[in-house]
């Protein structure tokens, strides 16, 4: 039997045109479902991630969602994040983006959406678009409230690659016949273990990567 072609897409930043968690942050801080002191932590939290000063991005998440989530209600947020979906992802979906699924999807390809993005974020995009392979941060729901914790695993740099290797057993995929897509070099092992990677509007890093390794280098819009 012939192993099945995948195509794997990362979320903010290559499907969506903005970074959708920081985005949704400062909405909820605006409405004060998030105080304004633990929007400031976060945003120091970013800032200090952007400037290369966090090694480990596990802790970084770990430490934005602590900030913002403990006994928020789940019920809530969800809501909210429904409708920042229709008002601000939706809107920034690349239409590049939806090109290349509906050509994988055409050619009988496997979708997988592989982003750390939280789910109540990425999967209304991803159940908008029909991709029903996600895997994202989930996160820890208890007597209906945000723990602030996280149930799983986070899909980032080496983990994405690791994610695609164990798809692969499980679903019988063929990785050297198969599609990824991201935009930051932090995708870049998830890139690499595939035959047919693309660096979308990749950051500078990626696209320095790319270059190196020959990989499709592509401007989305």
């Amino acid at each position: 039997m012939t192993s099945c072609e995948a195509a794997f897409f990362d979320l903010d930043g290559t499907i969506l045109a903005l970074s959708s968690e920081k985005l949704f942050c400062y909405e909820l801080c605006k409405e004060r479902q998030v105080s304004l002191g633990g929007f400031a932590r976060v945003l120091g939290i970013f800032l200090r991630y952007e400037l290369g000063l966090v090694e480990d991005y596990e802790d970084l998440k770990r430490s934005v969602l602590g900030t913002i989530l403990p006994n928020l209600s789940c019920q809530t947020i969800q809501a909210r994040a429904s409708l920042f979906f229709q008002e601000r992802q939706e809107p920034k979906i690349r239409r590049n983006a939806l090109g290349e699924i509906v050509r994988h999807r055409t050619a009988g390809r496997r979708l997988y959406l592989v982003s750390s993005t939280l789910d109540c974020l990425a999967d209304p995009v991803g159940h908008y678009l029909g991709i029903e392979s996600r895997f994202m941060t989930r996160l820890e729901v208890d007597d209906g409230k945000y723990t602030g914790g996280i149930a799983g695993d986070i899909y980032y740099g080496p983990s994405k690659a690791t994610l695609l290797h164990q798809l692969a057993r499980d679903d019988d995929l063929d990785l050297s016949r198969s599609f990824a897509y991201g935009d930051s070099i932090q995708d870049a092992p998830m890139l690499a273990a595939v035959g047919r990677p693309y660096a979308v509007n990749p950051d500078r890093r990626l696209r320095r990567l790319a270059r190196e390794r020959k990989w499709q280098v592509v401007d989305w819009t």
